[in-house]
Protein backbone atom coordinates (compact mmCIF):
# COMPACT_ATOMS: atom_id res chain seq x y z
CA UNK A 1 0.00 0.00 0.00
CA UNK A 2 1.59 2.90 -1.22
CA UNK A 3 0.12 6.46 0.26
CA UNK A 4 0.15 9.42 -2.81
CA UNK A 5 -0.93 12.72 -3.53
CA UNK A 6 0.09 15.95 -5.16
CA UNK A 7 2.75 18.32 -3.37
CA UNK A 8 2.44 21.63 -2.62
CA UNK A 9 4.95 24.11 -2.98
CA UNK A 10 4.39 26.63 0.18
CA UNK A 11 7.70 27.51 1.61
CA UNK A 12 6.04 25.48 4.74
CA UNK A 13 5.54 22.56 2.91
CA UNK A 14 9.06 22.96 1.71
CA UNK A 15 10.39 22.76 5.56
CA UNK A 16 7.95 20.17 6.17
CA UNK A 17 9.06 18.65 3.39
CA UNK A 18 12.54 18.71 4.32
CA UNK A 19 12.07 17.73 7.96
CA UNK A 20 10.45 14.51 6.86
CA UNK A 21 13.34 13.61 5.23
CA UNK A 22 15.83 14.14 7.95
CA UNK A 23 14.11 13.84 10.80
CA UNK A 24 16.10 10.87 11.92
CA UNK A 25 19.22 12.97 11.09
CA UNK A 26 17.64 16.06 13.25
CA UNK A 27 16.59 13.69 15.95
CA UNK A 28 20.07 11.77 16.26
CA UNK A 29 21.82 16.05 16.74
CA UNK A 30 18.95 16.62 19.04
CA UNK A 31 19.78 13.42 21.14
CA UNK A 32 23.53 13.55 20.92
CA UNK A 33 23.06 17.31 22.12
CA UNK A 34 21.14 16.52 25.06
CA UNK A 35 23.75 13.78 26.11
CA UNK A 36 26.82 16.08 25.50
CA UNK A 37 24.98 18.97 27.53
CA UNK A 38 24.39 16.69 30.59
CA UNK A 39 27.67 15.31 30.84
CA UNK A 40 29.32 19.05 30.37
CA UNK A 41 26.96 19.54 33.21
CA UNK A 42 28.48 16.98 35.49
CA UNK A 43 31.69 18.31 35.33
CA UNK A 44 30.97 22.33 35.19
CA UNK A 45 29.23 23.78 37.57
CA UNK A 46 28.55 27.31 35.86
CA UNK A 47 27.28 25.46 32.98
CA UNK A 48 25.23 22.93 34.97
CA UNK A 49 23.75 26.72 36.19
CA UNK A 50 23.28 28.02 32.95
CA UNK A 51 21.58 24.83 31.24
CA UNK A 52 19.06 25.18 34.11
CA UNK A 53 18.53 28.54 34.14
CA UNK A 54 18.11 29.00 30.04
CA UNK A 55 15.36 25.91 29.76
CA UNK A 56 17.66 25.29 26.91
CA UNK A 57 17.42 21.22 27.88
CA UNK A 58 13.79 20.80 28.53
CA UNK A 59 13.22 22.31 25.81
CA UNK A 60 15.29 19.98 23.78
CA UNK A 61 13.70 17.24 25.50
CA UNK A 62 10.44 18.59 25.02
CA UNK A 63 11.05 18.99 20.78
CA UNK A 64 12.12 15.40 21.00
CA UNK A 65 8.66 14.11 22.86
CA UNK A 66 6.58 16.41 20.22
CA UNK A 67 8.29 14.76 17.43
CA UNK A 68 8.10 10.99 18.37
CA UNK A 69 4.13 11.81 19.48
CA UNK A 70 3.96 13.56 16.10
CA UNK A 71 5.57 9.92 14.40
CA UNK A 72 3.21 8.16 16.37
CA UNK A 73 0.25 9.61 15.20
CA UNK A 74 0.69 10.01 11.60
CA UNK A 75 1.68 6.30 12.34
CA UNK A 76 -1.94 5.58 13.72
CA UNK A 77 -3.81 8.03 10.79
CA UNK A 78 -5.19 6.97 7.76
CA UNK A 79 -3.45 8.40 4.40
CA UNK A 80 -6.01 10.44 2.62
CA UNK A 81 -5.15 8.64 -0.59
CA UNK A 82 -3.12 5.45 -1.47
CA UNK A 83 -2.13 3.43 -3.92
CA UNK A 84 -2.91 -0.55 -4.00
CA UNK A 85 -0.92 -3.02 -6.31
CA UNK A 86 -4.12 -4.59 -7.05
CA UNK A 87 -7.69 -4.13 -6.83
CA UNK A 88 -8.10 -8.10 -5.70
CA UNK A 89 -6.04 -6.68 -2.63
CA UNK A 90 -8.32 -3.59 -1.94
CA UNK A 91 -11.26 -5.72 -1.95
CA UNK A 92 -11.27 -6.38 1.91
CA UNK A 93 -10.82 -3.27 2.96
CA UNK A 94 -13.70 -1.97 1.30
CA UNK A 95 -15.51 -4.57 2.66
CA UNK A 96 -14.40 -3.19 5.87
CA UNK A 97 -15.33 -0.09 5.21
CA UNK A 98 -18.81 -0.82 4.45
CA UNK A 99 -19.64 -2.91 7.58
CA UNK A 100 -19.16 0.42 9.43
CA UNK A 101 -21.57 1.99 6.85
CA UNK A 102 -25.07 3.67 8.09
CA UNK A 103 -27.97 1.91 5.62
CA UNK A 104 -29.92 5.71 6.50
CA UNK A 105 -27.28 7.99 5.25
CA UNK A 106 -24.56 6.15 2.98
CA UNK A 107 -25.27 4.79 -0.22
CA UNK A 108 -23.64 2.80 -2.94
CA UNK A 109 -22.52 3.15 -6.76
CA UNK A 110 -20.62 0.41 -8.62
CA UNK A 111 -19.12 1.23 -12.08
CA UNK A 112 -17.99 -2.65 -13.29
CA UNK A 113 -17.81 -4.25 -16.23
CA UNK A 114 -19.21 -7.82 -15.04
CA UNK A 115 -18.94 -7.42 -11.97
CA UNK A 116 -17.73 -11.48 -11.21
CA UNK A 117 -14.83 -10.13 -8.57
CA UNK A 118 -17.08 -7.57 -6.94
CA UNK A 119 -19.59 -10.26 -5.65
CA UNK A 120 -18.43 -10.19 -2.16
CA UNK A 121 -18.76 -6.61 -1.81
CA UNK A 122 -22.50 -6.57 -3.22
CA UNK A 123 -22.97 -9.07 -0.20
CA UNK A 124 -21.60 -6.38 1.93
CA UNK A 125 -23.34 -3.52 0.79
CA UNK A 126 -26.45 -5.70 1.18
CA UNK A 127 -25.80 -6.81 4.59
CA UNK A 128 -25.17 -3.24 5.38
CA UNK A 129 -29.05 -2.21 3.80
CA UNK A 130 -27.27 0.45 1.52
CA UNK A 131 -28.81 1.76 -1.19
CA UNK A 132 -27.12 0.51 -4.41
CA UNK A 133 -26.77 1.74 -7.73
CA UNK A 134 -24.62 -0.91 -10.51
CA UNK A 135 -23.46 0.01 -13.56
CA UNK A 136 -22.29 -3.10 -15.77
CA UNK A 137 -21.31 -3.71 -19.49
CA UNK A 138 -24.00 -4.73 -21.63
CA UNK A 139 -23.64 -8.58 -22.22
CA UNK A 140 -24.69 -7.91 -26.43
CA UNK A 141 -21.08 -6.36 -26.63
CA UNK A 142 -19.56 -9.11 -25.01
CA UNK A 143 -18.86 -12.62 -26.72
CA UNK A 144 -18.42 -16.19 -25.77
CA UNK A 145 -17.90 -17.24 -21.81
CA UNK A 146 -17.84 -14.04 -20.69
CA UNK A 147 -21.56 -13.19 -22.14
CA UNK A 148 -22.35 -16.12 -20.73
CA UNK A 149 -20.66 -15.19 -17.60
CA UNK A 150 -22.36 -11.33 -17.34
CA UNK A 151 -25.42 -13.42 -17.93
CA UNK A 152 -25.07 -15.29 -15.06
CA UNK A 153 -23.95 -12.21 -12.51
CA UNK A 154 -26.71 -10.55 -13.96
CA UNK A 155 -29.05 -13.50 -12.96
CA UNK A 156 -27.21 -13.81 -9.37
CA UNK A 157 -27.94 -9.92 -8.41
CA UNK A 158 -31.67 -10.05 -9.50
CA UNK A 159 -32.54 -13.61 -7.80
CA UNK A 160 -30.17 -14.64 -4.96
CA UNK A 161 -28.51 -11.33 -3.47
CA UNK A 162 -31.38 -8.67 -4.09
CA UNK A 163 -34.19 -10.82 -3.79
CA UNK A 164 -36.89 -9.66 -1.57
CA UNK A 165 -34.55 -6.95 -0.72
CA UNK A 166 -35.89 -4.16 1.12
CA UNK A 167 -33.74 -1.12 0.28
CA UNK A 168 -33.51 0.52 -2.87
CA UNK A 169 -31.10 -1.35 -5.48
CA UNK A 170 -30.80 -0.72 -9.02
CA UNK A 171 -29.30 -2.47 -12.24
CA UNK A 172 -27.97 -0.98 -15.66
CA UNK A 173 -25.84 -2.66 -18.54
CA UNK A 174 -23.93 0.51 -20.57
CA UNK A 175 -22.89 -0.11 -24.37
CA UNK A 176 -20.43 2.76 -24.17
CA UNK A 177 -16.98 1.75 -24.49
CA UNK A 178 -15.44 0.73 -21.16
CA UNK A 179 -12.45 2.47 -19.38
CA UNK A 180 -13.48 3.19 -15.77
CA UNK A 181 -13.82 0.81 -12.72
CA UNK A 182 -15.35 2.33 -9.71
CA UNK A 183 -16.63 1.84 -6.14
CA UNK A 184 -18.11 4.64 -4.07
CA UNK A 185 -19.40 4.10 -0.94
CA UNK A 186 -21.18 7.96 -0.23
CA UNK A 187 -19.64 9.76 2.68
CA UNK A 188 -16.74 6.87 2.94
CA UNK A 189 -14.41 5.79 0.40
CA UNK A 190 -14.28 5.73 -3.61
CA UNK A 191 -11.93 3.04 -5.45
CA UNK A 192 -10.81 3.88 -8.90
CA UNK A 193 -9.62 0.83 -11.02
CA UNK A 194 -8.97 0.69 -14.67
CA UNK A 195 -9.94 -2.20 -17.02
CA UNK A 196 -7.91 -3.42 -19.74
CA UNK A 197 -8.22 -5.49 -22.96
CA UNK A 198 -7.83 -9.52 -22.51
CA UNK A 199 -7.13 -9.42 -26.59
CA UNK A 200 -6.69 -13.90 -26.63
CA UNK A 201 -10.07 -13.99 -24.95
CA UNK A 202 -11.52 -11.01 -26.56
CA UNK A 203 -12.73 -9.59 -23.06
CA UNK A 204 -11.40 -7.03 -20.44
CA UNK A 205 -10.04 -7.51 -16.99
CA UNK A 206 -9.98 -5.06 -13.98
CA UNK A 207 -9.10 -7.19 -10.69
CA UNK A 208 -5.10 -7.67 -11.67
CA UNK A 209 -4.83 -3.91 -12.05
CA UNK A 210 -4.27 -0.99 -9.36
CA UNK A 211 -6.20 0.62 -7.68
CA UNK A 212 -6.50 4.12 -5.78
CA UNK A 213 -8.16 4.65 -2.31
CA UNK A 214 -9.39 7.89 -1.58
CA UNK A 215 -10.95 9.09 1.89
CA UNK A 216 -13.86 11.34 1.03
CA UNK A 217 -13.50 13.06 4.03
CA UNK A 218 -10.81 14.82 2.86
CA UNK A 219 -11.69 17.95 0.95
CA UNK A 220 -8.81 17.56 -1.45
CA UNK A 221 -10.19 14.81 -2.84
CA UNK A 222 -13.39 16.30 -4.17
CA UNK A 223 -11.81 16.60 -7.85
CA UNK A 224 -11.47 12.64 -7.77
CA UNK A 225 -14.69 12.52 -6.94
CA UNK A 226 -16.57 14.53 -9.82
CA UNK A 227 -14.30 12.80 -12.34
CA UNK A 228 -16.01 9.51 -10.90
CA UNK A 229 -19.75 11.47 -10.59
CA UNK A 230 -19.55 12.17 -14.24
CA UNK A 231 -18.34 9.44 -16.10
CA UNK A 232 -20.68 7.37 -13.79
CA UNK A 233 -23.70 9.27 -14.53
CA UNK A 234 -22.99 9.56 -18.15
CA UNK A 235 -22.78 6.02 -18.54
CA UNK A 236 -26.26 5.74 -16.18
CA UNK A 237 -28.29 8.03 -17.65
CA UNK A 238 -26.76 7.35 -21.90
CA UNK A 239 -29.67 6.27 -24.17
CA UNK A 240 -27.98 3.02 -24.69
CA UNK A 241 -27.83 2.46 -21.14
CA UNK A 242 -30.69 -0.81 -20.58
CA UNK A 243 -32.07 -1.78 -17.23
CA UNK A 244 -30.88 -4.90 -16.32
CA UNK A 245 -34.07 -6.74 -15.62
CA UNK A 246 -35.46 -6.56 -19.47
CA UNK A 247 -31.36 -7.16 -20.41
CA UNK A 248 -31.61 -10.49 -18.65
CA UNK A 249 -35.48 -11.64 -19.66
CA UNK A 250 -34.12 -10.81 -23.39
CA UNK A 251 -30.45 -12.97 -22.79
CA UNK A 252 -32.75 -16.13 -20.76
CA UNK A 253 -31.75 -18.61 -23.59
CA UNK A 254 -28.34 -17.88 -23.97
Amino acid sequence: MTKTGYKETTWLNKIIECYKKNSRKIFIVFAAIIVVGWVISLNVTCFNSWLRESGLLLSLILLIVLDISASIHSQDTTPPTYLEEKQDLSMPKMINIVKQCNSTKDKADLLEYAGQTTLPLIRGIRDQGLAIRILAQHPDLLTGLQKKRSIVILDTLYNDIFNNYSSNYQIRCYRQPYTLRGRKIENQVLELGWLTPNIKQATAFGHENPSIIVDLSVKKNEYLVSFFDKTFNDLWNDSLTEDGKAVLENNKSV
